[in-house]
């Protein structure tokens, strides 16, 4: 049985005549008649008492009408767990050349697809990202704002500044308002291992630095607190400063210490992802 039938129907039993009906339903009156008709025909019994340019539902018809809310409903939530249910057993795969746009939008994805699985992969090859991406071994990527080729979809999402973390007596402090790569090198920092395209940036800036790494992020914090090397952070990790309660967070002025992020995925994929788009905006 055509479903759209019953909805007419019910929308016959709502409104009570034809004409509004079919207004109702922006479709022309002879058209609403054909179909009331082809429902009749569908359930082989009469559901309408036909007068002259009139149509009222009869004692079957009215039970039609209730059976028809009944499977309507049970029709509507079937395509609901059916739709939490593909969900469930999806993976939603996540390409990421930083930690920054992980660390402000995992929450938000979650809360948007409560039922998959968000597999977050971390690489700081922004081409093999994007290969990936064609490749479909990930639903979108997180990569430095570049130009790209129109099979993509991409919006800004993030504007992240690094920061050095001093002790109130560090060197560095001559420098609160503003530090450079160049007065910085030759020092030793403290960081976490993983921080995508920051580690080539750091490396080539301070070529002459040493950088101390953790794999967890609870050992790097009680150790930065246990002792007076500098570390990193930025502006998208603001808890840092409830971390370090005896640092002070010193911007750096270089251009290279400033990165703007965009989630880019394929076209034909962004309806999946249109709820979650749209709440996207760079945040800095």
């Amino acid at each position: 049985m055509d479903l759209h039938l019953l909805e007419i129907l019910l929308a016959f039993k709502k409104y009570g005549t034809l004409s509004s009906t079919a207004e109702a339903l922006h479709i022309s009156q002879p058209t609403l008649t054909r179909n009331m008709q082809a429902l009749e025909k569908e359930v082989d019994v009469p559901i309408f008492i036909h007068g002259k340019n009139t149509l009222k539902l009869n004692e079957t018809g009215e039970f039609l009408v209730k059976e028809s809310e009944k499977l309507l409903h049970s029709y509507e939530e079937m395509i609901q767990k059916l739709h939490i249910l593909d969900d469930s057993l999806r993976v939603i795969h996540i390409g990421c050349c930083a930690p920054g746009p992980k660390s402000v939008y995992e929450t938000i994805i979650q809360s948007y697809y409560p039922t998959s699985k968000i597999d977050w992969i971390s690489n700081q090859n922004e081409n093999e990202l994007l290969e990936g991406l064609q490749k479909h071994t990930y639903d979108f990527i997180f990569i430095q704002k570049q130009p790209l080729s129109k099979e993509f979809y991409s919006k800004s999402c993030l504007k992240e500044q690094l920061f050095t973390c001093v002790e109130k007596d560090h060197p560095f402090m001559k420098y609160k308002d503003g530090i450079t790569f160049e007065q910085m090198d030759g020092y030793t920092y403290l960081q976490i291992e993983d921080v995508g395209i920051w580690k080539d940036i750091k490396a080539k800036n301070m070529p002459h630095s040493k950088i101390i790494t953790q794999k967890d992020r609870e050992d790097l914090t009680a150790l930065v607190n246990s002792s007076s090397l500098p570390c990193f952070v930025s502006n998208i990790t603001s808890e840092n400063d409830r971390k370090y309660p005896r640092r002070i967070r010193i911007p750096i002025i270089d251009s290279d210490a400033t990165r703007e992020f965009m989630i880019v995925l394929p076209k034909k994929s962004t309806s999946r992802f249109s709820n979650f788009l749209s709440e996207v905006k760079t945040i800095s």
